[in-house]
């Protein structure tokens, strides 16, 4: 299952905790983020339950009955403002034939990929603790975006 979920990538934020006298606690500071990357997942979901080709709902089916995950992350930034607009062009030429333009700036590449596994968890596993597997990069492209494609993990300790 392939999951687009347009803009720029977040990265999971540091918790932020505050005390008010003898009380203590923290707060989620991206709970509107988490929504909608949350809701782009519920939205791929249904899409490939609801789907006319027998393929999506086939792999949808799968989704739903495996107890463990294999995950590709692709991050892909917008273009720096700082560039020149011939470096741009010449950018746009190396994505045009294939080649990755790679990100190595922050935001980590760790706290991207926790923030995705936070939203997904209640929507595609019950806990991330499900997720076997992870392959991610991050690289520039012409439309900022993430790209997660999700995959039942099938072994021989999962099958018996």
């Amino acid at each position: 299952m392939i999951i687009e979920i347009p803009g720029k990538p977040i990265p999971l934020a540091r918790p932020r905790f505050w005390a008010q006298g003898s009380k203590f606690g923290a707060r989620d500071s991206q709970k509107m983020e988490k929504a909608v990357a949350r809701g782009f997942m519920v939205k791929s979901l249904r899409e490939a339950l609801n789907c006319e080709i027998k393929a999506s709902v086939i792999e949808a089916s799968k989704m739903s009955e495996a107890s463990a995950f294999s995950i590709e992350m692709k991050f892909i930034f917008p273009f720096l403002k700082s560039w020149s607009k011939k470096k741009v062009v010449e950018q746009e030429k190396c994505l045009e034939h294939g080649i990755t333009i790679v990100h190595h700036t922050k935001p980590d590449l760790d706290n991207l990929i926790k923030f995705y596994l936070d939203c997904a968890t209640g929507v595609i596993w019950d806990d991330d603790a499900n997720v076997c597997r992870i392959s991610a990069q991050k690289c520039y492209g012409i439309e900022a975006k993430t790209v997660i494609t999700i995959f039942p993990y099938w072994s021989k300790e999962n099958l018996a």
